[in-house]
């Protein structure tokens, strides 16, 4: 009884530390044309389970970069529309870039397990 009880905890230790980091992080999606100035740059934070801001409005066309910085624990960001993942180290900024070549709504969210909260960290990002 004692013994399963530590197998489960390990499992569950492991499994959690395992989904802490990003594997094949990418800032810049494959769309991006070399040595190109963004037209639009967002600051975006994430703080206590949500992203601010939640929306982020672009035109279709525009290179657009995001600078993201984690204010309270380690994050991570994901744009899959775009290919984009990454690690938000607490503090620090990381940017990505990708060309909006897409109309539509597309979802963003925490690549990172940063605490009970995790699962509602997202937001959208809008081309139009």
């Amino acid at each position: 009884m004692f013994q399963s009880q530590i197998i489960r905890i390990f499992l569950v230790l492991f499994l959690g530390f395992s989904a802490c980091s990003v594997r094949n992080p990418r800032q810049v999606a494959a769309n991006v044309p070399p040595n190109r100035t963004p037209n639009i740059t967002v600051e975006v934070t994430a703080q206590k389970y949500k992203f601010v801001p939640e929306k982020i409005r672009v035109r279709k066309g525009h290179l657009v970069e995001l600078r993201l910085t984690s204010t309270d624990t380690k994050d991570g960001f994901e744009l899959r529309a775009y290919g984009i993942r990454t690690e938000l180290p607490k503090g620090q900024s990381v940017a990505v870039r990708f060309l909006a070549d897409q109309i539509g709504e597309f979802s963003f969210q925490c690549a990172v397990f940063c605490g009970l909260g995790h699962f509602g960290l997202g937001g959208k990002l809008i081309v139009e």
